[in-house]
């Protein structure tokens, strides 16, 4: 879904809010919940006519971070659901400051940026490996000739010669920078923008990879062919993007003990 017109402007019909600042957050077992306004809070009428986005972070097992965007969670149920592996011996590390918020799941760490701009940097064993900017995560409504349309959208940084694949079965460029890909199963036929098994994933030549949805068990063949064939090539530094109509997204970065535990089955 392109929601924008060229880098400044949005489409026609377009409306976003984005977190600015987190003013609060709440800690449980091995998740951290981050209340964000979306504008700036000045004074107590500050909320008035406003929105609150909350985004979850929380790890399943070791090397692995799921994030969730929620706007009025729960009024519809949309499904389908899939079971998926957790680990219940897995714990995390949450260090809360006056003005960021570390949140570490093995060695994978979000590091937040609570005041104005707001970011959400991972890294890996201290490495940078991308980043949620100021702007980045947007609560999305179109208007439509019945009702308005809800989305959340997530853009990642990409580093100076990173390269992206993936997205399932795909007929262009091997690599993915660039291209728009709409993950949306089509009949129409090989060699066309269209394709019969587009997937929602998509890993990179940093070692992370990233999917919209929890139903990772369904990526282990598909996750050994990318790690088989992909290869460094140079790439312009930008970003990418993920729409989609729920508000989870899973951001794993591939170790050597997590990337046996993939192919073995784990999930």
């Amino acid at each position: 879904m392109k929601f924008t017109d060229g880098n400044w402007f949005k489409r026609q019909g377009v409306h976003m809010l984005h977190p600015l600042e987190a003013q609060e957050h709440a800690i449980t077992t091995n998740t951290l919940s981050l209340f964000a306004a979306t504008a700036p809070v000045i004074n107590r009428g500050s909320g008035i006519n406003s929105s609150l986005l909350e985004i979850r972070l929380s790890a399943p097992f070791a090397d692995v971070m799921r994030v969730q965007i929620f706007h009025y969670k729960g009024v519809q149920d949309r499904g389908p659901h899939f079971q998926a592996h957790n680990d219940p011996n897995s714990t995390v590390t949450i260090d809360a400051h006056e003005d960021e918020i570390t949140f570490c799941s093995g060695r994978l760490t979000a590091n937040v940026h609570k005041k104005q701009p707001w970011n959400v940097d991972f890294s890996y064993d201290g490495c940078p490996l991308t980043r949620s900017s100021s702007r980045n995560t947007a609560y999305i409504t179109v208007d439509a000739p019945d009702d308005k349309k809800t989305y959340i959208r997530e853009q990642l940084d990409l580093a100076v010669g990173e390269s992206v694949y993936g997205f399932g079965e795909r007929f262009t460029s091997f690599v993915k920078n660039g291209q728009v890909v709409e993950t949306w199963n089509h009949d129409g036929g090989a060699g066309s923008e269209q394709a019969y098994k587009s997937i929602p994933f998509y890993i990179t030549n940093k070692g992370y990879y990233y999917s919209p949805s929890y139903k990772m068990e369904r990526l282990q063949r598909l996750f050994a062919i990318l790690l088989a064939f992909a290869k460094m090539q140079p790439e312009k530094p930008s970003g990418h993007e993920c729409s989609c109509l729920s508000g989870t997204v899973v951001l794993w970065r591939v170790c050597q003990s997590s990337r046996t535990g993939l192919l073995r089955g784990r999930l």
